[in-house]
């Protein structure tokens, strides 16, 4: 019977009381002051230094992927364009089908 309870019982979450080793009350306190007095031009600035930042990053990988996309394509289009004259110069079916009819024969 013991088993049965405990088979639909849910267990609590695990909880952790974490405190901080090192704690300046001093610290603390001037930096709540300044967020308070100060704390929207800061956050504004280092907003705007970010995004800039993002987006230089963001132009970046996008240049190389067109790069890596135009050198991929330049390569398909180099082996098409080979197989293709080939393909009409050297009438390449119609040597198959010789084959074909030299191994049927």
């Amino acid at each position: 019977m013991l088993g049965l309870k405990s088979l639909f019982r849910q267990e609590k979450n695990k909880t952790y009381n974490y405190q901080p080793r090192y704690f300046d009350e001093r610290k603390e306190r001037l930096e709540n002051l300044d967020k308070k007095y100060h704390g929207d031009e800061k956050e504004k600035e280092s907003y705007s230094i970010d995004r800039r930042a993002l987006r230089a990053a963001w132009n970046l990988e996008n240049h190389k992927s067109e790069r890596k996309f135009n050198t991929r394509f330049i390569k398909i289009a180099v082996v098409l364009f080979t197989i293709t004259y080939i393909i009409l110069k050297y009438d390449v079916f119609s040597i198959w089908a010789k084959i074909a009819t030299l191994i049927n024969s």
